[in-house]
């Protein structure tokens, strides 16, 4: 691992136990970007509602009530919605999927359909924006995206950046300008990222001095925890069950690619409980459907036995096999 990728995710880590983020700026000075915690997401909920409640008294129609109105004047259909909400649950299912599947071969056939499945409900969810137009959780979400950066910036003694009057004041451009570095410094806490965090030898030994009790490591009522904190705990609790089952190892690739890591640990359990059924069953050979030619030698280095891939033994059968054919691939 680089020096400059130690130097970034030690950084993060401080950034996260403190809570806050800080960078210096030509324009704007030194600011403070605060972590946020449930009590902020619930301020922010609420003035999403607010606004919401707003928009709808000053007459603009809900997304709902609006694509209704479309598909009544012929302008939208509800063969489309149907499809979004299909492909919405056929992410869904293909997700919940892959969090159970082991060979790398069915792994890549299952997110590639992820791939394809989101990208054609962006294309659907594209079309009906444009027939939608403005509605009352547009000008909800603006107002909202707007209070959110309002109250995540501060000066360096933690007061807001700006007044309420002098954010109200701020050009179109200005407030890009501020999104960008909130977005900026914000990607450091990515999914990717916060697992390298958290597999840091530092953090995961943190973690366990803390046991099964979050304050112990941050030292704060969980409710004043930021989200951060709380997923870098939870992360860290989970590498540190993974590194047991490793036998305690943890190399550097594994903190470079930790979902990487994750897989080969996963991939263990698949071969133990190959053995285990060699064990049970006494049988000579242990049959994966799906299983590529690394992930068959790869149980037979570990179980000692052969391993028999069953797509392609269907294959050479003509296609598929008989009950008999299997039992007979099982040792049966």
């Amino acid at each position: 691992m680089s020096k400059s990728l130690q130097i970034e995710l030690k950084l993060a880590f401080n950034d996260i136990i403190r809570g806050y983020s800080q960078v210096q700026t030509a324009k704007f000075g030194n600011i403070i970007i605060k972590h946020f915690n449930s009590l902020d997401m619930t301020e922010i909920d609420s003035v999403y509602y607010e606004n919401l409640e707003k928009a709808k008294k000053e007459g603009l129609l809900t997304a709902e009530d609006q694509i209704k109105k479309l598909i009544k004047n012929n302008l939208w259909t509800e063969d489309k919605e149907k499809q979004i909400k299909d492909k919405q649950e056929e992410i869904k299912s293909l997700q919940l999927t892959l969090s159970k599947v082991y060979l790398d071969r069915e792994k890549k056939t299952i997110n590639t359909r992820i791939k394809e499945a989101q990208q054609n409900l962006i294309s659907l969810e594209s079309e009906r924006l444009e027939v939608i137009g403005y509605t009352a959780e547009t000008y909800a979400n603006k107002k909202t995206n707007q209070f959110f950066i309002y109250i995540a910036l501060k000066n360096p003694n933690h007061k807001n950046l700006f007044s309420a009057n002098e954010f109200e004041q701020l050009e179109d451009e200005e407030l890009g300008e501020l999104v960008l570095i909130y977005n900026k410094i914000t990607s450091r806490f990515d999914s990717q990222n916060l697992k390298r965090v958290a597999l840091l030898p530092l953090v995961i030994n943190l973690v366990s001095l803390a046991g099964e009790d979050i304050t112990n490591l941050y030292g704060k009522p969980v409710i004043d925890l930021t989200f951060y904190q709380i997923e870098l705990y939870s992360l860290g609790v989970h590498f540190k069950e993974l590194i047991r089952e490793n036998k305690g190892e943890l190399s550097e690739e594994a903190i470079l690619d930790p979902e990487k890591f994750e897989s080969e640990i996963q991939n263990k359990k698949t071969i133990k409980e190959a053995r285990k059924h060699l064990d049970k069953e006494g049988s000579s050979g242990v049959a994966i459907m799906g299983a590529t030619k690394e992930d068959l030698n790869n149980l037979a280095l570990e179980t000692g036995g052969p391993i028999t891939d069953l797509t392609q033994e269907a294959k050479k059968r003509g296609g598929s096999l008989s009950m008999k054919e299997l039992m007979e691939l099982h040792g049966v």
